[in-house]
């Protein structure tokens, strides 16, 4: 084959040792403004590339060096290059281009614009010769006077911290307002304005150019950025790590200042600025900057500690190679070696920041999801998941499937695939075969019918003959009640209604009221339909049963002569024949259960007592509120709901069910129990099951 020749603009930098003693070289591509580290065989190979084949490149190493270099070795450096486009573009590169470019062709459009949602730059500075110009200015606060200065404030702040504590706390919880959010934002701009000015000249210290500051959008998600790629020409880790660690340091410089201010300077704008400068500078450094788990802060400080460029995908590849041999026994050669325990530590770094972005991400796509509307939040939630979660998950998919066999051809590769097929196929029977043929939720056991006995108004209890489980007719007089500012109306009413009516019998007598006799008349009648509605309000004050049943007392202390308050539930008249079961069930479930399906209810407490049950009707519209809360979440019941008020408030739809319980001998003594209700139910797969679930809430959030 044609052997490529090398780009003339590249750089080859002279850098430091790597981990084994060997020295690296870095590869500068200024086109693209991208660092590649190469190790001792690979500038072996660059030193002879103009040999242009890799057979007396090889001969030539290993003639003149200790390296036992072969032509395969050269040809992978070779295909490294490439695929990095370090490498003059020959005719055959120019057409694979050209082909893969009108492959692409028609997805472009909608490529461009997801990336663009999820990640795009804009650049406002050019700061570099703004940096070279105050560089002395800022090596003030790098001197060592400066920096025990800041150690001697943090203490005197952590001092007095502790000491007002209480006015703290206070202060922190008062700007917990949508005025105090605007100010914590402002805080946080400022602060990050710091952290990237901290990163630029802690590398123009180093000699670096910083060609560009400004913002990136992140999901669109603002978050300020500093050009410090140059930082790869800087041949001294310690170099390095100056430079990742200055942002932070930056932001606990502030911090620890603005805390010493918060604790010397009286009430006032000036003491509030303190405390949200030390806030946001506090929070954002320790839970965003110094995690290792996404490209910040961390991450660049735990790299060069390690001395490990790319960690995240070198840990990843370690990772997954454990993976792969742990599932198939044979997983291809091991991306690199490390050592045992660094190999591990790493694979368990990888692990940790799977599952940190998996939540991060998760919560990323929930909250862009409640930023928009129902359709386009529901789209957009999908993308972030397919592209954060489940895209890089199929790409490992497809890899294994590339790499079949090579393991296919080792015996054990061959067992361990074997097992895994039979245990997928086994979990596949399990999820997709109609298992879960019986409902469970929790129920109310109540009677039919219940009367219930308020107090019409506030009085005092006059007479009363009964006891709780005593035996109830319909019509029978349980208590009664004696209201002075009613009766005291009854009597004027009733005294009024007397002079009208002895008026009236008078009138035609009198010869000087005889022409008053019609309206005379007309009072006496409005009088006695007052007096008609005041016996029929005092009437009400006597309680009496209207239906037969069983008394059960609230209250079992009251006695004649006891003041009670209007609308207290004195006693309840229980009819015991009938029973039913209230209970709600998810959308989801209402297709699966039909009317006279079967049932049982056991009692909470006492799983004995058992109940049968048949179901007799299901509402067709879903519940807007649970009545007594008593099946609510909160409470120790299944639905999911919020209060509102004093209201129960169903988080998503679900609809009351009423099943009639059999004759039962069990003491009920006329309560409300409530237990589990276990509901016979067409079969239906856990696979099927959450398809369902997650077509309603698509169907349901996207507004269709």
């Amino acid at each position: 084959m044609a052997w490529p020749e090398l780009r003339q603009d590249l750089d080859l930098i002279e850098g430091g040792t790597l981990l084994d003693g060997q020295p690296f070289w870095t590869l500068h591509d200024p086109a693209r403004h991208q660092f590649f580290r190469i190790d001792w065989p690979g500038f072996e190979i660059l030193c002879r590339w103009t040999l242009a084949d890799p057979e007396k490149i090889a001969a030539d190493i290993r003639r003149n060096t200790t390296l036992q270099m072969t032509a395969e070795d050269v040809v992978a450096v070779a295909r490294m290059l490439g695929e990095n486009q370090l490498l003059e573009k020959t005719s055959t590169m120019l057409e694979a281009e050209r082909l893969a470019i009108a492959s692409k062709r028609g997805t472009g459009l909608f490529r461009t614009l997801l990336h663009t949602y999820l990640f795009f730059r804009i650049p406002l500075a050019k700061p570099d010769a703004w940096l070279a110009r105050h560089l002395p200015v800022a090596r003030i606060f790098w001197s060592r006077q400066f920096r025990l200065l800041t150690a001697g404030a943090l203490a005197a702040g952590i001092f007095l911290l502790l000491k007002q504590w209480e006015a703290f706390h206070t202060a922190a919880i008062d700007t917990l307002t949508f005025q105090g959010f605007i100010s914590w934002g402002i805080a946080l701009i400022l602060v990050k304005f710091m952290h990237e000015l901290g990163h630029a000249f802690a590398a123009k210290d180093q000699g670096c150019r910083i060609p560009t500051m400004g913002v990136v959008f992140i999901v669109m998600w603002p978050v300020a950025y500093t050009d410090t790629s140059d930082v790869w020409r800087i041949p001294d880790r310690k170099g390095r790590l100056r430079v990742a660690t200055a942002g932070i340091l930056t932001e606990l410089t502030i911090a620890s200042w603005a805390l010493l201010a918060w604790g010397l300077l009286p009430d006032g704008g000036p003491r509030n600025a303190a405390l949200l400068l030390a806030g946001s500078s506090w929070i954002s450094t320790l839970l965003v900057n110094a995690s290792p788990f996404l490209r910040f802060d961390g991450y660049f400080i735990l790299s060069d500690l390690l001395d490990l460029p790319n960690l995240h995908q070198r840990s990843a590849a370690l990772a997954l190679w454990y993976l792969r041999r742990a599932l198939f026994g044979a997983a291809g050669p091991k991306p690199e070696n490390l050592g045992k325990v660094r190999e591990r530590g790493l694979a368990v770094f990888a692990v940790a920041t799977w599952v940190f972005r998996l939540i991060v991400f998760t919560g990323i796509a929930l909250l862009v999801y409640h930023f928009f509307f129902k359709a386009l939040g529901v789209f957009l939630f999908l993308v972030e998941i397919w592209w954060f979660i489940l895209a890089p998950f199929s790409r490992e998919v497809i890899n294994l499937k590339q790499s079949t066999p090579l393991w296919w051809r080792d015996p054990k590769g061959r067992r361990h695939a074997l097992f895994w097929v039979a245990a997928l196929s086994l979990a596949a029977w399990g999820v997709f075969m109609p298992w879960a043929s019986k409902v469970i939720v929790t129920g109310t056991l109540r009677p039919v019918a219940i009367q219930r006995l308020y107090a019409p108004g506030d009085a005092h209890i006059k007479a009363f003959s009964i006891t709780t489980g005593a035996p109830a007719h319909a019509g029978r007089q349980l208590i009664i009640l004696e209201a002075p500012v009613v009766g005291a109306h009854v009597e004027r009413v009733n005294a009024r209604a007397r002079n009208v009516a002895h008026e009236a019998a008078m009138a035609p007598l009198d010869s000087r009221r005889r022409g008053e006799t019609q309206t005379l008349l007309e009072e006496r009648q409005k009088a006695y339909a007052e007096l008609a509605d005041a016996e029929r309000e005092i009437s009400r004050y006597v309680l009496k049963a209207n239906q037969d049943g069983r008394i059960f007392q609230t209250d079992p202390d009251l006695f004649p002569g006891q003041w009670v308050a209007e609308k207290e539930l004195l006693m309840v008249v229980v009819d015991e024949s009938e029973w039913e079961v209230e209970t709600y069930l998810d959308e989801n479930l209402v297709s699966r259960i039909e009317a006279g399906a079967r049932a049982q209810f056991m009692l909470e407490g006492d799983p004995a007592a058992v109940v049968s049950l048949t179901l007799e009707s299901i509402a067709e519209d879903a519940a807007q509120e649970l009545p007594d809360g008593m099946l609510a979440a909160q409470t120790g019941g299944h639905v999911l709901s919020r209060l509102h008020g004093r209201r129960y408030v169903p988080e998503h739809s679900v609809y009351k069910a009423i099943l009639r319980a059999e004759m039962t001998d069990h003491a009920l003594d006329g309560r409300i129990w409530r237990g589990s209700v276990i509901i016979d139910a067409a079969p239906e797969s856990f696979f099927w099951r959450y398809i369902n679930q997650l077509a309603s809430v698509l169907l349901r959030e996207s507004g269709a």
